[in-house]
């Protein structure tokens, strides 16, 4: 079924029985999101035939589809619109006929391919609900270009390991006493987000000493730089005025005046204890190294 074909038929007919006149072509337009309706008829080029104002043709021509047409239910006139309101009757007619057609709207192949990466959860963090939401928008998308003739692979990122696990490991490691799921009795995605974010809270607290110590700003900034390298992050946004964010460090140093090598800057405890464990190191250098590569 075609329902503007249908319905362009229906306008014309009801035009020649109103006015005494046809009319070859009629113009259309989608109703506006504040009004009833779909479709509009915009009746102010009709007005030369039906020898009336326009809110006058617009509402004599609702009239006849409402009552003759079979697929207008109701109507609204704002001015010289026309604004249609389909029974849902017809469009119980148009779903049951694109279903009945498996390949409806699908285009033939194009040679084209295209890669759909999706979902990929964090590794340091329970999945959720918002998870569902990232599976079914990559799973739509993936449809629509296969829909479009693409062939479309669908990968997802699976050993997501860098820096995030690299501060769940240390701080495991220093303040977890060896728990494990099972010993906690939770799922291991959750231990794991549970010392990333211990990480984070010791972290902070050690820079929060820091500063009540006393440490000049400049040798706090240092401090925060080095442990940033060492855990292959980048420097915190408190660390760094953002208007400098964007310059490379040395220019950074230099626009500040300061000579950050001859600072001596403690690390905190728990970024030394990233630098001093080869195997966190390890992973900790693995992801630094990739999100150099990416830049």
């Amino acid at each position: 079924m075609n329902l503007d074909h249908q319905l362009r038929s229906s306008i014309q007919h009801s035009i020649q029985e109103l006015f005494h006149q046809s009319v070859e072509q009629v113009q259309m337009q989608p109703t506006n999101a504040e009004f009833e309706g779909t479709h509009t008829l915009v009746c102010f080029p009709l007005t030369k035939l039906s020898k009336r104002g326009p809110e006058e043709t617009a509402r004599m021509i609702g009239e006849h589809l409402q009552t003759h047409s079979g697929i207008i239910t109701r109507f609204n006139v704002v001015k010289g619109f026309l604004n249609l309101v389909i029974s849902d009757a017809v469009w119980i007619q148009i779903l049951q006929s694109v279903y009945s057609q498996p390949s409806y709207g699908k285009m033939p192949p194009s040679g084209k391919e295209i890669m759909v990466e999706y979902s990929s959860p964090n590794t340091n963090k329970p999945l959720h609900l918002g998870h569902l939401r990232n599976n079914f928008l990559g799973y739509a998308v993936a449809g629509i270009f296969e829909a479009l003739g693409y062939r479309v692979h669908k990968v997802q990122i699976i050993n997501d390991r860098g820096i995030h696990i690299c501060k769940s490991m240390a701080a495991w490691q220093q303040f977890g006493n060896g728990e494990t799921p099972h010993s906690q009795g939770v799922k291991g995605d959750k231990l794991v987000g549970k010392y990333y974010v211990e990480f984070d809270k010791q972290f902070k607290s050690e820079i929060a000493a820091l500063e009540a110590s006393g440490m000049p700003k400049e040798a706090q900034d240092a401090a925060v730089r080095r442990a940033a390298d060492c855990c292959g992050d980048e420097p915190t946004a408190a660390a760094v005025n953002p208007l400098e964010a964007g310059l490379d460090e040395r220019i950074r140093d230099r626009a500040r005046g300061i000579e950050v090598e001859r600072v001596e800057a403690p690390l905190p405890d728990i970024a030394m204890h990233v630098m001093q464990s080869p195997g966190i190191r390890g992973i900790a250098g693995h992801g630094q190294s990739a999100a150099r590569s990416a830049r």
